[in-house]
């Protein structure tokens, strides 16, 4: 499965790094992410797509956008989780707009509420 794929990856990267890390979307399914550290201790977090089903109107920038979102979250602090999370709401906002980038992805409060509705697996 995808989990077991995302696993053989990181064991093939090159060694000598502090970890390695694979990110992958899965549509629907949400985002799943594998991290192994140089002591091959495996991290495996997934999240589920926001929690509503998107009227779409483009799926133009929705891999952007929660590529954007993911990086910004880590780069705030946050958790790998709630990175996670706050990519799968941009995502979301980008597939209802037919904009690339939905200009709700500016509106952190908005942001933060519809993370916290979401539950990490």
């Amino acid at each position: 499965g995808t989990v077991t794929n995302m696993v053989k990856c990181l064991k093939e990267m090159s060694t000598g790094t502090p970890s390695r890390s694979v990110l992958t979307t899965l549509g629907e399914e949400g985002a799943l992410y594998c991290q192994l550290s140089e002591d091959n201790t495996l991290l495996i977090v997934s999240v589920p797509a926001a929690p509503a089903t998107p009227v779409i109107r483009s799926v133009s920038g929705a891999g952007d956008s929660f590529l954007g979102g993911f990086l910004s979250s880590l780069c705030q602090g946050r958790s790998v989780p709630d990175a996670l999370k706050t990519g799968t709401v941009c995502a979301f906002w980008s597939l209802e707009s037919f904009k690339t980038i939905s200009s709700k992805v500016s509106r952190q409060n908005e942001i933060v509420k519809t993370v916290k509705r979401i539950q990490v697996n």
